[in-house]
């Protein structure tokens, strides 16, 4: 049987997507990026198909065909989502000539990682996320991060004896 849309109507099938959840775009650590980690981020991630989070590979090769054009920029975005714990290395990397090597494989860590049959990973699955990103961004005391919080923006308003707030056209009367 399939879909329906909100209207009752047969829903199209658009073909695959790809959850990021606010909580991860929302958080400081994925704030502090620099634009071309954002963008490896997404890339890494495209290539999850919900059943293989600890094999998503940044070889220089496949996001060639992303439109990656230097791997000096690839190795410094790569080594940001590193630094900042938005993916982990699940297996290391080697390369022993032309015909002997094999790329180093990631997982994204709002995730559990996935069972890899025959990729040799050196983490364990495990269907635990290694990080709760909505639970830190509650508890963050970064004001950006924090949804729903009013700051307090502009000019202080003045009070008058009764407490009430006097506009600034009428303060000098």
């Amino acid at each position: 049987m399939s879909r329906k849309n909100n209207y009752g109507k047969k829903a199209s099938s658009t073909g695959q997507w790809m959850a990021l959840p606010y909580s991860v775009l929302d958080s400081r650590d994925y704030v502090n990026l620099p634009p071309s980690a954002k963008q490896l981020l997404i890339d890494i991630f495209r290539q999850h198909n919900g059943r293989n989070n600890g094999d998503l590979s940044a070889s220089f090769k496949i996001m060639q065909k992303r439109g990656w054009k230097s791997k000096s920029t690839l190795g410094r975005a790569l080594e940001a989502l590193l630094e900042s714990k938005l993916i982990i290395k699940t297996r290391e990397g080697w390369f022993q000539g032309e015909h002997s090597s094999r790329c180093a494989l990631y997982a994204v860590t709002w995730l559990g990682i996935n069972e890899c049959v025959g990729k040799d990973l050196d983490l364990k699955p495990n269907p635990k996320p290694l990080r709760s990103f909505s639970i830190e961004n509650k508890t963050s005391p970064c004001p950006e991060v924090i949804p729903n919080r009013v700051q307090n923006r502009g000019r202080k308003l003045e009070r008058d004896e009764a407490g009430r707030y006097i506009s600034p056209s009428k303060q000098g009367r």
